[in-house]
């Protein structure tokens, strides 16, 4: 962690702060499909942990497998100058600190092929017990019920977990496209990406800007003299599309047209983003206790409001 902060903090490459203290940046639906990296840590701690239990019930050993860093990631690009200021994007900083192999490739390396077949089947489990989970808005979810990997997402958040999640993520969606089609925020854009150009960042959107990174730390290949400009040019561009967002006032542009189309949400909506914020409350709390999580109900869920946010994904593909 020591090298990535001697990397991304570079002076001058990223504008000086406002004196203003930045509201929340807006999220959908009171960031209920998010999470925040410290909750991250913690869920997938948990979710590994249960996977583990798992498989030594069904008779194979498994390490836990280390996290993979993710940047905190606005679902609109939004980013504050604070942050830009202090580790731009979050890419670097996540690239520098990605984990190594998966440990269960050197665990299973010497085994017979007939082993490490049930292995596998116990991992992820077989098609005979695959589900198919759909919701609107959201790309389905093959899941096979009777794998390690599925079970223990049940055991850490509930039986309900995954379709209640991708029917968010669907509605997560929506709102997105709602806000992001919207004159006002159409227009806030454009002014953004006209004020980009005055500093010579010919980027049509936020969301381009940061690809822009994504694309110079894809030829870095560990290349530490590649990382450090990266790092700098990150702060720089960060730097640049925040205070062109503070101008442009697109995160206010967001907040307007967001209010208004979650105002008109059916009150089902709102029960399933509470349902869903509660089942992830519970996991982090009973994770950070080293505990398998209360059932719903015992325990009261607390209403929260996330401004450091990443879309939470599942930890591998499910086959």
């Amino acid at each position: 962690m020591t090298v990535s902060l001697a990397l991304l903090t570079v002076a001058g490459c990223s504008e000086a702060p406002g004196h203003r203290a930045p509201q929340p940046l807006p999220v959908p639906l009171n960031g209920a499909a998010l999470t925040t990296p410290a909750e991250e840590r913690v869920l997938h701690k948990a979710e590994e942990r249960a996977v583990a239990t798992c498989m030594r019930g069904e008779g194979f050993p498994y390490r836990e497998v280390p996290a993979v860093p993710t940047p905190s990631v606005n679902p609109y690009g939004l980013v504050t100058r604070e942050d830009a200021r202090q580790d731009g994007y979050g890419l670097t900083t996540a690239a520098l600190a990605a984990p190594g192999a998966d440990p269960n490739t050197r665990l299973t390396s010497g085994w017979s092929a007939g082993r490490r077949a049930g292995w596998e089947r116990a991992l992820v489990g077989t098609a005979r017990h695959e589900r198919i989970i759909t919701a609107r808005g959201a790309p389905s979810l093959r899941v096979n019920t009777d794998g390690c990997v599925y079970r223990s997402q049940v055991t850490v958040y509930g039986p309900r977990w995954e379709k209640d999640r991708l029917t968010l993520e669907g509605m997560n969606a929506k709102a997105i496209e709602t806000v992001t089609k919207s004159p006002r925020y159409v227009e806030a854009r454009r002014a953004w990406a006209r004020c980009m150009r005055t500093r010579s960042e010919p980027y049509p959107s936020p969301d381009a800007a940061r690809g822009a990174v994504q694309e110079l730390l894809a030829k870095t290949e560990g290349d530490t003299g590649a990382l450090r400009r990266t790092a700098r040019r990150e702060l720089q561009l960060a730097g640049h599309d925040a205070a062109c967002q503070e101008k442009s006032e697109l995160a206010n542009a967001v907040r307007a047209v967001q209010r208004k189309a979650e105002a008109r949400l059916p009150a089902g909506a709102r029960r399933l983003a509470t349902r869903v914020s509660a089942a992830r409350e519970r996991a982090v709390r009973a994770g950070a206790m080293d505990r398998p999580p209360s059932p719903a109900g015992e325990e009261r869920p607390h209403s929260h409001t996330i401004t450091d946010t990443v879309p939470r994904m599942p930890n591998r593909d499910f086959p």
